[in-house]
């Protein structure tokens, strides 16, 4: 379940990329008069809230797949959109920054969790539950799926990748963003 604040997070961030929803299928980009002007069509959206605790500061990665597609002759490419932000206590996206890819990329994240997925289901993948530890909230929107799950943290050899690759995808978002304060989250 998506309590009303990361909603209210994930709407903003759909609205800073120029999307209506970060949920797969056909997105209707309107005007201000609220004419359909755009078509684009998102294969699938994951994001992952990380935090240690309640003195932590949280950061969001993202990645969007949008598909390859024709609008009344507006030719959308083929794209990536991976980023990194920051948000406040109030559910204020900051120190915002994303890129976008279309040509040569992977998805390193998503790869390693479609081998995953079904480890969540094994209790011996997850370290002691810790109120302290690295805990990970995980959004997933697919065809024909919605999902949200906590990641407490998660100690199998698979999610230690993950949780890796999370860490390493994050670090270079953040150096290539310049902000000082995605910067040092990696320190």
């Amino acid at each position: 379940m998506i309590n009303k604040r990361d909603k209210n997070i994930i709407s903003s961030l759909s609205t800073k990329l120029g999307l209506p929803t970060l949920e797969s299928g056909i997105c209707i980009i309107r005007d201000e008069l609220n004419w359909r002007v755009n078509e684009k069509e998102i294969n699938y959206c994951w994001l992952v809230k990380h935090f240690m605790g309640p003195m932590s500061k949280e950061w969001w990665l993202f990645s969007i797949k949008l598909e390859e597609s024709d609008f009344r002759g507006l030719e959308n490419p083929e794209l990536l959109i991976q980023g990194i932000f920051t948000a406040d206590i109030d559910g204020n996206i900051e120190d915002f920054y994303s890129d976008t890819q279309t040509q040569n990329f992977t998805d390193k994240i998503r790869d390693l969790t479609l081998n995953n997925m079904l480890d969540v289901f094994n209790r011996t993948a997850f370290g002691v539950q810790m109120r302290d530890g690295n805990i990970y909230q995980y959004f997933i929107f697919s065809p024909g799926s919605n999902s949200s799950f906590f990641l407490n943290n998660p100690q199998s050899k698979d999610w230690v990748l993950w949780r890796e690759q999370v860490r390493k995808t994050g670090c270079k978002l953040a150096l290539e963003s310049n902000i000082f304060n995605l910067i040092k989250i990696f320190k």
